[in-house]
């Protein structure tokens, strides 16, 4: 420890510019960081409402559902697909 003092005391300008220099490293790493508070939150969604009258669930199923499905599934970056009828 004495020699790191009686160093200090006689170069203080190489201290000086030995600690502005670790400073200006860290400032800058610390700009550079990636801290992502909030995570992406854009989930985009698609919601159909196919009115068909009175016509039984089944038969909206065979002629609507199952071509819309296979449609939207088709599309780039689709990771699920699912229907109520």
């Amino acid at each position: 420890m004495k020699k790191l003092t009686e160093f200090s005391v006689k170069y203080p300008v190489t201290v000086l510019m030995m600690v502005l220099a670790i400073l200006l490293m860290g400032y800058i790493s610390f700009e550079r960081l990636g801290i992502d508070l909030f995570p992406d939150l854009n989930t985009p969604k698609l919601y159909i409402l196919l009115e068909a009258g009175e016509k039984p669930p089944e038969e909206i199923e065979k002629n609507y559902t199952d071509n819309l499905e296979s449609l939207s599934m088709r599309q780039s970056g689709v990771v699920q697909v699912s229907s109520i009828s």
